[in-house]
């Protein structure tokens, strides 16, 4: 139930604001009970937050990068 709140959260600011992936970064760095952390699962990714190139559905996905190499990958939330 709470993933479902999230995603119309996320979804709604998404398409509210020109500035998608900065509003989606700051919602989920700024309710942690609602999203979880996002560094908990594995550190050795982060997210890649404006830096993405993969090709990550920003309302279900959050692009990671891999801190010793290059690699990202489209994490689901």
């Amino acid at each position: 139930m709470r993933y479902m709140l999230f995603v119309a959260l996320v979804t709604i600011c998404a398409v509210a604001s020109g500035l998608e992936l900065k509003t989606i970064f700051e919602f989920i760095f700024t309710h942690p009970k609602e999203c979880g952390d996002p560094f908990a699962n594995d550190a050795e990714w982060i997210p890649a937050h404006r830096f993405c190139t993969a090709k990550c559905d920003v309302g279900t996905h959050i692009c990671m990068k891999h801190v010793k190499s290059e690699k990202q990958k489209c994490e689901k939330r």
